[in-house]
């Protein structure tokens, strides 16, 4: 069972201003999010990927490979964006791996608590 709170968009955000990831972290988090997103239909990804932000593609790219799809629309992302696509993604997904680099990243670089300020119907994930 994971100990942290699940963000809503507003906290995303004020996290995302917070502190930006290093290279190192910039590119697993990159790994990790194309891994998440990577998992939905080839058919569903051309939408999935489009709502978090991220550029368009064909499906036919889809279907060549999932994976691949999607990190080639996060590759040219400055680490900022990259941050918010994986704070959104955490929201919507179920991936360990995700929730556990945002938490070394929040630890490591001071990023303030918010659990202080998540609501009350909040509950542990």
């Amino acid at each position: 069972m994971n100990d942290h709170i699940r963000m809503d968009s507003t906290q995303i955000k004020m996290k995302t201003q917070a502190a930006l990831p290093d290279r190192e972290t910039t590119a697993r988090l990159r790994q990790l999010v194309a891994s998440a997103i990577s998992d939905h239909k080839a058919y569903d990804l051309t939408g999935i990927c489009s709502g978090y932000g991220l550029a368009y593609g064909t499906e036919e790219e889809a279907f060549r490979s999932k994976f691949k799809y999607v990190i080639q629309r996060l590759q040219n992302l400055p680490s900022a964006e990259v941050l918010r696509v994986a704070r959104a993604v955490q929201l919507e997904e179920a991936s360990a791996g995700l929730d556990e680099e945002l938490a070394k990243f929040d630890e490591r670089d001071g990023a303030a608590d918010y659990t202080s300020h998540a609501p009350a119907n909040y509950c542990r994930a």
